[in-house]
């Protein structure tokens, strides 16, 4: 005979009334499904949080708009509904067990709001008024839609605040530095991280070959495409560091660029003209003075005053031109609710105040989208531009031709120099310097939902870019006796710079509740490297004025520059929304850098 223990037997009853008990509460539970469509173009977006706060129960929309909500307690129940750049909304269902209700949503777009959900480095996004920091937004597609965007220094001056230029230039194909709230390290820079598209890009304002000291070089920001962004986001402060790194406590520039959508083919076709000139130079100049007499100091009855730019245009013409400007760009946007693609081309021919000062850039980009299932999305962006920019300063020696006029000499106007400073137009436009540049960007997306509460992303990418620098000054025909002092026997410097970035990120967040607070714990890890490597020659004293490269030089000088930077990195972040008031968000992270050296440890810092 069989005995079974009074225990086992107890236990044995106690399990299956949980089972059976958890069984009726299942079964008391019901689902809410829907779609979230923008109200004004009736499409369908992608990645709105939907959710039902009480319960602490969300979800992320699909690339086709569509939403589940599963075991939705019966009962009422108020379905909430948030999106970047677009105003929330609410609706009250009543869930039946066992049964799936239906509910739609259409959004419209809003400028500005606390509920607006930004991009902060986590899956998902977080409301503007659940973060510590200060993040501006720049709806970009917008701001293209209204006018013509020439570049990226362009399009985000004076609209995000707190974010400034260092300086405007007036040579074509040049750009500035950034500062966002000023000068934040001594040793780090004060430049800001470029992002785009959730991968980190090259943010060198240092581009091209060495011109004149007064002289601004190019910025790799500027040769992203204006018309390709759909919109911008500017974190700053040193709490950006938290997610993005140590590197990132001047602040973080988050491009995001335009993405296909669900319905038809619809082109968009631009041509921008326009006309790059200089206001009132001889105003800008103001009055000159030349002294009749080498005396020092000049007696003042010898002292006499000119404008040397209307001395020039009264003799030989204005020494500026009007630069014609011309910009053409072409894209197409559509799709399915399986895969969605942006496609676009674009072209930009820009002439400067004077003629040699010439900047012509082309850039295509493709961008796809791919529901692979219901809770799994791809996103694909590549982006790739090339183009030549021939500057208006040259070499330190020369100086540009505003310098020529604004140091003029009054008792030279009629000599052969014409009182320049030291060169006339005419001839600082042989001096050509140059830059030939390519540039590819490309990353891979993968966002996966495997439960309503949980979110998880993978972005994989690379920047890279290929440059061509030239500073040539050609042999005068004189040779040491000629126009360019210890340079006028001819002079040659080439730089070949290539700079490789690569980006591996992988986070994941959890939306829950305990006691009545909302939580969302966050884990990510980032893996960065940059390459950059240059070679550097340099070429002096031509035969003939008909040489004109390194090889025909007498003498040369070659040079190799090589920097490797890697980075590892990891973040928990814990944050909490009482009564959807109140938020608090505490995180630590863990930096290890290969400039550290092997003397010292992973930094680990909140």
């Amino acid at each position: 005979m069989l005995t079974i223990p009074r225990s086992t037997v107890a236990f044995v009853i106690v399990a299956v009334v949980a089972i059976v008990g958890a069984g009726a509460v299942q079964a008391q539970a019901g689902t809410v499904a829907g779609r979230v469509l923008d109200s004004e173009t009736l499409q369908p977006l992608a990645a709105a949080q939907v959710s039902i706060a009480e319960l602490n129960i969300g979800v992320l929309t699909q690339q086709n708009g569509r939403f589940i909500l599963t075991n939705v307690p019966a009962g009422s129940h108020t379905v909430n509904v948030q999106r970047i750049g677009y105003r929330a909304a609410s609706e009250a269902v009543t869930v039946v067990a066992d049964q799936s209700v239906e509910v739609d949503f259409s959004i419209a777009q809003e400028a500005l709001a606390l509920d607006e959900i930004i991009v902060t480095g986590t899956p998902g996004g977080t409301q503007r008024r659940a973060i510590g920091n200060v993040v501006s937004r720049v709806d970009a597609s917008a701001v293209t839609e209204r006018q013509p965007v020439a570049n990226m220094q362009e399009l985000l001056g004076s609209r995000a605040p707190g974010l400034d230029f260092m300086r405007a230039s007036g040579n074509l194909g040049t750009g500035s530095q950034i500062r966002i709230r000023g000068v934040n390290s001594m040793e780090l820079g004060s430049q800001p991280l470029i992002y785009v598209d959730g991968i980190r890009v090259d943010n060198s304002t240092s581009k091209g070959p060495n011109l004149s000291l007064r002289g601004s070089m190019s910025s790799a920001l500027d040769e992203i495409n204006p018309d390709d962004i759909a919109t911008i986001e500017v974190i700053k402060g040193p709490a950006a560091a938290t997610l993005y790194g140590t590197e990132a406590s001047a602040g973080v520039v988050q491009i995001i660029t335009k993405k296909g959508q669900t319905g038809a083919p619809q082109f968009n076709l631009t041509v921008n003209q326009g006309t790059n000139f200089m206001m009132d130079p001889a105003g800008k100049l103001g009055v000159q003075w030349a002294c009749r007499v080498s005396d020092r100091p000049c007696p003042e009855s010898e002292l006499y005053s000119f404008n040397i730019y209307e001395n020039e245009r009264a003799t030989r013409g204005d020494v500026f031109q009007n630069g014609h400007n011309q910009g053409y760009s072409l894209s197409v946007r559509g799709g399915t609710d399986a895969i969605r693609y942006y496609l676009s081309g674009d072209w930009d021919d820009q002439v400067g105040i004077l003629d040699w000062n010439t900047d012509d850039r082309r850039s295509i980009r493709a961008n796809v989208g791919v529901l692979i299932t219901e809770g799994l999305n791809l996103d694909v962006s590549t982006g790739y531009v090339t183009g030549n920019t021939r500057y208006l300063e040259g070499t330190d020696e020369s100086g540009d031709v505003w310098d020529q006029l604004m140091w003029a000499q009054g008792n030279f106007l009629d000599s052969p120099s014409r009182g320049y400073l030291n060169y006339t137009p005419e001839q600082l436009s042989t001096i050509e310097t140059t830059r030939d540049y390519r540039r590819f960007t490309g990353s891979a997306t993968l966002t996966h939902t495997p439960f309503e509460w949980l979110t998880q992303r993978l972005i994989v990418g690379t920047d890279y870019s290929s440059d061509e620098n030239q500073s040539l000054i050609p042999r005068h025909p004189d040779g040491a006796n000629g126009t360019f002092r210890s340079l006028s026997e001819g002079h040659i410097e080439v730089g070949r710079p290539m700079n490789t970035e690569f980006t591996f990120d992988y986070s994941a967040s959890a939306q829950y509740g305990l006691a009545g607070v909302g939580l969302t714990s966050s884990f990510g890890a980032q893996y960065y490297t940059t390459e950059y490597n240059e070679i550097e020659s340099t070429g002096m004293v031509f035969a003939s004025p008909a040489i004109r490269s390194i090889e025909g030089a007498t003498s040369t000088l070659t040079s190799q520059s090589f920097e490797q930077n890697k980075s590892l990195g990891f973040f928990v972040q814990q944050e909490a929304a009482i009564n959807d008031r109140i938020y608090l968000t505490g995180a630590v992270r863990l930096d290890d850098n290969s400039a550290f050296g092997s003397e010292f440890d992973a930094a680990i810092y909140p």
